[in-house]
């Protein structure tokens, strides 16, 4: 059976997370990297590890993570330790297991490529990184639009601990914790494949629905009703919302996008 048939309930899951000098994906470097392995809802193993970055880490990077120059002096760098990392990505860590599925928060957009451009930097194929991978942002930017949608947001509403946010352990360790909750409300599907499959499609409208609205506008998930996306009306339908508060926006904000303005007036003129 491949992994992607497997009951999400059964699967491995190989959670990843990334402390960085910065959010360029081309160029910044990684500082720290932890994988937490999660099976049957438990974490059966933990890895963490610091580099020198060979570069200075930026003061406001630093205030994030924790991680320091100093801290960073007598580490390895990504390409003196990256064949530790071969055996996670090839599934070889835990045999007895299925091969793992990667997960984490973001790491579609961030992680993963920035993963990418550390591998291509010390001349090692970009693809060990190639796996299944399941990124609960989409999840939650689907079914929590109008929630504030940071890792430790999501902790707070689904009371999960997250003592050390911005710690790649404990970011990476949340991850896991936060899967079978979304799981059980239902964000999931029964087996990997099939989630990964809904993600695909819950990235593609996600994308459209930005270029078209922005954060102004975006669809209810259920009935397809025009909601806002930001502001004090945050979650409320359009047609609800104060025409007032609709005008003083076509007045005063010069980036509308065209969608949004063309709804907002045909709401105004009904």
């Amino acid at each position: 059976m491949d992994c992607e048939s497997i009951p999400l309930k059964d699967a491995l899951f190989m959670c990843f997370d990334l402390e960085t000098t910065g959010i360029n994906t081309d160029e910044d470097r990684i500082v720290q990297l932890a994988v937490s392995y999660f099976h049957g809802g438990q974490v059966i193993q933990q890895h963490s590890q610091i580099f020198n970055p060979q570069c200075p880490i930026p003061q406001q990077a630093s205030e994030v993570h924790g991680i320091y120059d100093q801290d960073v002096i007598n580490q390895p760098t990504f390409g003196e330790f990256v064949h530790k990392l071969e055996p996670h990505f090839r599934g070889q860590v835990l045999p007895h297991l299925p091969p793992p599925i990667l997960l984490g928060y973001n790491i579609v957009s961030f992680d993963v490529p920035l993963f990418k451009s550390e591998l291509l930097r010390v001349n090692q194929n970009e693809s060990l990184i190639d796996i299944p991978m399941v990124d609960l942002i989409y999840f939650a930017r689907w079914y929590l639009r109008n929630k504030p949608l940071k890792l430790v947001n999501l902790c707070e509403y689904f009371d999960v601990s997250l003592k050390h946010a911005h710690n790649a352990l404990f970011d990476a360790k949340a991850c896991g914790m936060l899967l079978p909750l979304f799981y059980r409300s239902g964000y999931l599907a029964e087996t990997t494949g099939e989630t990964i499959k809904r993600q695909t499609e819950f990235m593609q409208i996600l994308e459209v629905e930005y270029q078209d609205y922005r954060r102004w506008l975006y669809r209810d998930r259920f009935t397809k009703e025009l909601m806002l996306g930001q502001g004090k009306y945050n979650g409320v339908p359009l047609a609800k919302v104060d025409p007032g508060y609709l005008s003083y926006c076509l007045n005063n904000y010069k980036d509308i996008p065209e969608l949004v303005k063309e709804a907002f007036s045909h709401q105004l003129n009904g």
